[in-house]
């Protein structure tokens, strides 16, 4: 459960969230508010789910709209690119309005999004839709965390955050599982009808049960927002650790997009023991992540941030020198994935804490930063890694210098 500080009062009862107490304000004999971590957690996995869950059916759906295989990797490419602009839009905007009707919004265009690519004839059109659904992908992605610093402070914080963390690794890892057995079964379409009923199941849920965390400012100013970016990443701390985090997290990108290359091409595997190889990684990420909350607050968290970009180095490394040496096999880059998976799962949620409580007042912005930092940062490792031929050299040089990037920003990072 969310422990909450003191928050201005929300626009209605809920029962399921409030436990012995009726309303809340901003006494210092205010009860707590409970707000459901599981919904939070639905809500953010909406955005992730969606955005590699399309992967399997590309080459059916290039067939069907009459495309080559590098246009329809346009609609995961701009996916991408949409939640990573996206988060930058809806910190502000929930800031000016509000968390809940953000929130709302932006699941409301989530779901006009998946609809718009269901009915797509055409790629230009499926383009559009899935950017659209992007957009309001993202609003899940920044917001979740922007409520859980709302509603708890501290080690709190970075608990829960380490289950929303997980959720952003787990997505690559389970979308394609999903979405090969969705396409095989009922065709490439069906797919963005899975995500449209599970954008509605989650606006109900929201509706009743996801209450308003924090008072809106009423204004919402282009040239004010700027300058709270500018900021924000004016500071050193701040941009130490929205980068170093974005990277230690998403690092493993450049391990997603390899995988299949090379175990299946450079060493024989099926496509189903790939799966299962790239699957067996969210263990380590969920344990990286439940590892962090159990220490949290009894080990420093610039420990815990140098500890996990340490291991993220070694294994990036020993991937590395197995790639040169040609040493690398099935067993070795499967041991070396894990770790790394470790890694960004248990060093993700003290970075984004670390981060928020770095922001003050401004959670909102650092949220969507944080967020954007993340998506950039996973585009810039995926796409390093497919510009060598040789792919293992590739992802194991991306790997190593990204975390090594990630240990050097938080060794220059003063405990907070």
């Amino acid at each position: 459960m969310i422990q909450p500080a003191m928050l201005s009062r929300p626009p209605e009862k809920c029962p399921c969230l409030y436990r012995d107490a009726d309303y809340m304000t901003t006494t210092p004999t205010d009860k707590p508010l409970h707000a459901s971590l599981a919904l939070l957690v639905l809500i953010a996995f909406s955005g992730t789910l969606a955005m590699h869950i399309f992967v399997p059916a590309l080459p059916q759906a290039a067939l069907a709209l009459h495309t080559d295989s590098q246009t329809i990797q346009l609609t995961v490419t701009v996916y991408i690119l949409g939640l990573a602009l996206g988060q930058l839009i809806y910190g502000p905007l929930s800031d000016a309005i509000g968390r809940r009707p953000a929130v709302l919004g932006a699941l409301c265009i989530y779901c006009t999004g998946a609809v718009a690519s269901y009915l797509a004839t055409g790629i230009e059109f499926l383009i559009a839709a899935r950017f659209l659904q992007a957009l309001g992908g993202a609003g899940g992605l920044a917001l979740t965390r922007v409520i859980v610093a709302d509603t708890s402070r501290g080690i709190s914080t970075t608990r829960s955050i380490a289950i929303l963390n997980l959720i952003l690794l787990l997505g690559p890892g389970l979308a394609p599982v999903i979405g090969a057995e969705i396409a095989g079964l009922f065709g490439w379409r069906t797919i963005f009808g899975a995500l449209v009923l599970m954008g509605l199941i989650t606006i109900a849920l929201a509706t009743r049960y996801l209450p308003e965390t924090a008072a809106p400012s009423g204004t919402l100013n282009a040239t004010r927002i700027y300058a709270t970016f500018r900021d924000l990443l004016a500071g050193k701390a701040f941009f130490r650790a929205i980068t170093g985090g974005a990277f230690g997290s998403t690092a493993c990108y450049a391990y997603f997009v390899s995988a299949p290359f090379i175990l299946t091409s450079e060493m024989g595997l099926s496509v189903q023991a790939v799966g299962y190889c790239v699957g067996s990684t969210l263990a380590a990420a969920a344990a990286g992540s439940l590892l962090t909350r159990a220490i949290v607050g009894r080990v420093r968290d610039r420990l815990i941030l140098r500890s996990f970009s340490v291991i993220g180095v070694l294994a990036g490394l020993a991937f590395l020198i197995g790639a040169i040496t040609d040493m690398l096999t099935p067993v070795s880059v499967v041991t070396v994935s894990l770790i790394i998976l470790f890694a960004a799962g248990g060093l993700g949620p003290v970075a984004i804490g670390t981060t928020l409580r770095l922001a003050g007042s401004n959670v909102g912005s650092a949220s969507g930063l944080y967020g954007c930092f993340q998506m950039l940062s996973g585009v810039i490792c995926s796409f390093a890694a497919g510009l060598f031929t040789d792919h293992a050299l590739g992802c194991g040089l991306v790997l190593f210098l990204a975390y090594l990037f990630c240990f050097i920003q938080f060794m220059r990072l003063k405990e907070q």
